[in-house]
């Protein structure tokens, strides 16, 4: 639900989060930066369609660890 937004007061959208209380981000299609994967090189996670995406960073709160990272297709 979102308030009434008054003249000059910037828009702040509500947070989402996951199961662990942890943001739920919105990707766009050119995809999550730096992410890695058992230490091996950060790379860039796109969706298999290459469209716009939502990601968790799973329990651990780190996206960039790759580790438990959750995205809305299937990877």
């Amino acid at each position: 639900f979102l308030e009434a937004q008054t003249a000059g007061t910037p828009f702040n959208p509500p947070i989402l989060l996951d199961g662990y209380y942890n943001p739920i981000i919105a990707v766009p299609s050119s995809g999550l930066q730096k992410v890695s994967v058992n230490g091996a090189a950060p790379k860039t996670v796109v969706s298999t369609d290459s469209k716009p995406f939502f990601a968790s960073a799973g329990p651990d709160g780190d996206f960039s660890k790759g580790d438990d990272n959750v995205y809305s297709f299937k990877n």
